[in-house]
């Protein structure tokens, strides 16, 4: 217990919950999606049955319902003039260490007084009331998931906090070139004990998590940048826009132009809808 306590300030200080994106609208007709940061969907209304599916789990999204999908999750999705409220945002430690990436399902349930706190929000909006209400959507759905499929956050902190010198410098240099050689001398270990160590200590081989970081910072350009995608493949490292766009589809099952267009849909809001990005996502 006391070393709990003792952890619950650490462990507050590097809790970031920061959004993506928001979108209000209605989806219509089959299309499959994989982000880098989470989605929480509100349901309000279907002209038919609206299903989506993560390969293992189907839910049949039913107005009134939430969906919780985790990030880098690809969801196949089957929309029959679904009305809802998507909210993308980051649950993150350590500059971007997504916590819900661990979590390899689907989460959804049944709230009647928080799908009208987001009728209320997309309806009748100004930026304050919006912005609060996906704050306190968000942290409601989270505590309850996080309740009944507990992330050990002691342990994840405890793990990831002997790598924070590695991420920072990740971060900081989004780079193709970077080999996982590279980063294991930034921890000052061979390469192959180095690989080992941290696949076992985070449960995901270095490479794989890196190119998590570049996949995240290449929509992070595409979305809050006007960088054509040759230049953002440039300025990334890669050889050439095609292997940049290769490596971007593979994450994310759109293109970088695609991706782009969606998400620029996504300000195209119907009567009464309410768009407002976030300035510090």
């Amino acid at each position: 217990m006391e070393t709990f306590r003792n952890n619950l300030l650490p462990l507050s200080n590097c809790l970031n919950l920061e959004f993506r994106n928001f979108f209000f609208g209605v989806s219509d007709g089959k299309f499959v999606t994989r982000y880098p940061y989470n989605r929480l969907v509100f349901s309000f209304a279907s002209r038919g049955i609206t299903t989506m599916s993560d390969g293992s789990d189907t839910v049949v999204f039913q107005p009134g319902m939430w969906i919780l999908i985790p990030a880098f999750r690809e969801v196949m999705h089957s929309h029959a003039g679904s009305r809802h409220l998507s909210i993308h945002f980051s649950l993150s430690v350590l500059r971007g260490v997504e916590i819900l990436a661990s979590m390899h399902r689907l989460f959804c349930g049944k709230n009647t007084r928080l799908t009208q706190i987001a009728k209320t929000i997309v309806e009748t909006p100004t930026p304050l009331r919006f912005i609060s209400g996906v704050q306190l959507l968000c942290r409601e759905i989270l505590f309850e998931v996080l309740k009944n499929d507990a992330v050990n956050m002691e342990q994840f902190y405890s793990e990831f906090i002997k790598y924070a010198k590695l991420t920072e410098y990740l971060h900081q240099n989004c780079n193709f070139h970077i080999t996982v050689s590279d980063m294991a001398k930034i921890m000052n270990m061979g390469t192959q004990s180095f690989a080992k160590k941290f696949s076992a200590d985070t449960g995901i081989a270095p490479g794989k998590f890196f190119n998590r970081i570049l996949a995240s910072h290449a929509a992070k350009l595409l979305f809050n940048t006007e960088l054509s995608v040759k230049e953002i493949a440039e300025e990334m490292g890669f050889c050439n826009e095609f292997y940049f766009s290769r490596f971007f589809k593979r994450h994310f099952c759109l293109s970088p132009t695609g991706f782009r267009k969606e998400h620029m849909l996504g300000q195209i809001l119907q009567s009464r809808a309410f768009y407002c990005k976030n300035s510090f996502g």
